[in-house]
């Protein structure tokens, strides 16, 4: 029998996340040299940034004791010896406060370089966790601590303590040379879930250190993104109750209603959609139950994109929405009906719990072999060259007819005048198989090996 993957892991395998439909809140306004950092603080969790906290105030106590709990879930998972309890710190929210509150939360663990009786100031300053303010570096402790401070000092301390381990995600990662250019291909599943953030240090500096960082998409170009949602819906006269089964559009319409906030919609908003768009939306939502928060996923292509430009790296992209809307916008009327039929089935799998049938089981397997860096382990779960055999419509347009173009966009940087060093960021599954990024540029005589440490 020839293998077929699940909607839901063919659609979060190979499709750039899918951008917002509804309106969002504007990102409240952010201090310059701030911005990576903030970036990172809202990949681990610590912000939301959704337009609800002016994060160039004070800090308030219930904000500084989220910050807290989030830190250490964050260094729990490094599984470090656990020190005998201490008495909880006195909430304070000056910097010097903030400084002692994060401290003894990393001293609840067995850290050589946090030790439970050591000064917290000094500590923190020998970790480049405070570094102070102004060029005058005024650690200014008896001052009020805005919240985008306590946010830079509490990411940096979970990432000097995840660095210090070698610990963080490791991707999907390879290393192509050519023309004295060097081009890292990391293959992503776009996805925002399983404690995927932080990413490893090396991986860090290899995207703050790219001359050009490359996408499936420029999620920046709004002008594409508004067509593709245009393309999601019917025209005028036209609606999915039109191009279903009776029986089909009433599922969808009662999964409308089942979907959790801020997903859920009426039947009137289910009408609109076309068949493909629909199952990807409830694909997507399907993947983040059981998260802890449904809302504002940070799926890794989008943090890396925020993390080259906020580093002043160059962005360029191999595709636009536009034409991955495309390519299921023709899919035939029966082959969406199905793919529908298959994200609908999914869902009220996940709702039973049932993680296999759903997908999710497999997502969060692949999401460890991501985190680890094993792309074998990856590789043969997902058997591309298997899945491509059973010549499907969605498989033929999501895989052979993009990873030439991708094979193509790599040879050509490959190949131009250097010496520069770029990161190209596509689904992890075009990086695989013979059809892949990897053997297509090995057949090219390129250089490509792995790179587990990110070197």
């Amino acid at each position: 029998m020839k293998k077929r993957l699940p909607a839901l892991l063919l659609a979060l395998s190979m499709l750039t996340p899918l951008p917002a439909r509804a309106a969002q809140p504007e990102t409240p306004p952010v201090s310059p040299w701030a911005c990576d950092a903030m970036y990172e603080a809202l990949a681990l969790g610590l912000w939301e940034a959704d337009g609800t906290e002016s994060v160039l105030e004070e800090i308030t106590d219930e904000q500084l004791e989220r910050i807290r709990s989030i830190v250490s879930d964050r260094l729990a998972l490094l599984k470090a010896p656990a020190r005998a309890p201490a008495p909880p710190p006195a909430i304070n929210t000056t910097r010097g406060g903030v400084v002692n509150a994060l401290y003894r939360q990393a001293a609840v663990w067995d850290f050589p370089e946090v030790e439970a009786d050591a000064d917290a100031v000094d500590c923190l300053v020998e970790m480049g966790v405070l570094l102070g303010r102004g060029e005058a570096r005024d650690l200014a402790l008896e001052s009020p601590c805005t919240l985008q401070e306590a946010l830079v000092m509490a990411q940096r301390l979970v990432l000097h303590l995840y660095d210090r381990r070698g610990a963080g995600a490791q991707g999907f990662l390879w290393r192509a040379e050519g023309n004295g250019n060097t081009l890292y291909l990391l293959g992503t599943i776009h996805v925002d879930r399983d404690n995927i953030y932080p990413l490893s240090g090396r991986l860090r500096e290899i995207i703050a250190g790219a001359d050009d960082a490359i996408f499936e998409v420029d999620f920046g170009d709004k002008e594409d993104t508004q067509a593709f949602l245009a393309m999601q819906d019917y025209p005028e006269g036209e609606a999915l109750r039109d191009h279903v089964s009776g029986a089909l559009f009433q599922e969808a319409v009662s999964v409308g209603a089942a979907l959790p906030q801020p997903y859920t919609m009426d039947e009137a908003a289910v009408d609109r959609y076309k068949p493909w768009a629909y199952a990807n939306l409830v694909n997507s939502v399907t993947l983040l139950m059981g998260e802890d928060s449904l809302e504002d996923p940070l799926a890794v292509d989008i943090y890396i994109y925020n993390k080259a430009a906020s580093s002043g790296v160059t962005v360029d992209a191999v595709e636009s929405y536009v034409y991955q809307g495309e390519l299921f916008d023709s899919l035939s009327g029966p082959y969406q009906a199905g793919y529908l039929s298959g994200a609908l089935s999914g869902f009220r799998a996940a709702q039973r719990g049932d993680t296999v049938s759903s997908g999710v089981e497999d997502i969060s397997r692949w999401v460890e072999w991501w985190k680890s860096g094993d792309a074998a382990s990856f590789a043969a779960a997902y058997g591309k060259d298997e899945v491509l055999r059973a010549a499907d419509e969605l498989d033929e347009r999501l895989l052979l007819r993009r990873d030439p173009g991708m094979i193509e966009y790599a040879d050509r940087y490959l190949s131009a005048e250097g010496p520069r060093t770029g990161i190209l960021v596509v689904g992890a599954a075009h990086m695989i198989g013979e059809t892949g990024v990897v053997r297509g540029l090995q057949a090219l005589g390129y250089t490509v090996e792995l790179a587990p440490d990110g070197r």
